[in-house]
């Protein structure tokens, strides 16, 4: 079992309680707010993939920085692609959204979650997409001193049972869109049944690759390759931060907080990013 998963798990366990309480009581959103100028010296002084998980969850969640993310991309989405931003999910305050441009902010990111992303996206069924996006991140693979020929059969094999949920995950997420409403149900418990039975092999598999390919070059990779491509909305509430916390330890001390009946809102980001990701296979990764 690799380091960083061990020692998730300590930490998980020593604090789950007191942080349980905080969140429940108060919020992701009240959480005490960090200065700009502190945010701006950790990403100045710190490398993406040297973050800590609990340096990812303050920035990501603070209200400051929250706000600034969501100006700096309105104004981006309006100046440089002359569109409107799209809008928040029902029921969500636009000043109460976090959102991440992978392009931006890579820090923001949990390891389990780009973990997820890459093996979604280098096992995608089609082999032509698959193959293009593993063309497409080679070379920031071979920068972290991995190399493919080893790399992809290994952790194909690593990763067999996430692989498998993730791709039936993704395919009913699309399906969500043109379902009819007595069809929606059905789909939206099994994405959740998905979600629960991922947790603990995804979170095993990344461990066991951090092992074999070495921690510092596996987190690298994902946060110099897979990162960047991300982009993701979501609610700043307790539950997607105790979400999160419980996914990056393997739902080893917590189990996932359910998220409602209406599944298809809350995995709305989801879908987006999976769409992204198909539609944007032979971009050029930023250097």
């Amino acid at each position: 079992m690799g380091r960083r998963f061990r020692d998730s798990q300590a930490a998980c366990a020593a604090t789950s309680l007191l942080a349980l309480v905080w969140l429940l009581a108060c919020g992701a959103g009240c959480r005490p707010r960090l200065s700009a100028e502190t945010i701006e010296k950790m990403r100045k002084t710190k490398a993406p993939e040297d973050w800590t998980i609990e340096d990812r969850l303050a920035v990501r969640f603070d209200p400051g920085d929250m706000q600034r993310r969501e100006a700096a991309h309105t104004q981006e989405v309006e100046t440089v692609f002359h569109q409107k931003p799209p809008a928040p999910p029902p029921g969500v305050k636009r000043e109460d959204q976090s959102i991440i441009i992978g392009r931006h902010h890579p820090e923001l990111f949990l390891p389990i979650e780009l973990f997820d992303s890459l093996v979604e996206a280098a096992f995608l069924p089609d082999r032509q997409e698959r193959a293009a996006y593993r063309q497409e991140v080679e070379r920031r693979l071979v920068s972290a001193g991995l190399d493919p020929r080893s790399f992809w059969p290994a952790l194909e094999t690593i990763a067999r049972e996430p692989i498998r949920l993730r791709s039936e995950f993704s395919e009913i997420a699309l399906k969500l869109n043109k379902a009819a409403p007595e069809e929606r149900q059905a789909l939206n418990q099994r994405l959740q049944e998905i979600d629960t039975a991922l947790c603990g092999p995804q979170a095993v598999a990344l461990a066991e690759t951090e092992e074999r390919f070495g921690h510092q070059r596996v987190d690298r990779f994902l946060y110099r390759a897979v990162a960047p491509q991300g982009e993701l909305g979501e609610p700043a509430r307790a539950v997607w931060e105790q979400r999160l916390r419980a996914r990056e330890a393997g739902c080893r001390t917590a189990s996932l907080a359910p998220l409602g009946e209406d599944f298809q809102k809350a995995y709305r980001a989801t879908t987006r990013l999976i769409m992204l990701r198909r539609a944007s296979l032979h971009a050029i990764v930023s250097p």
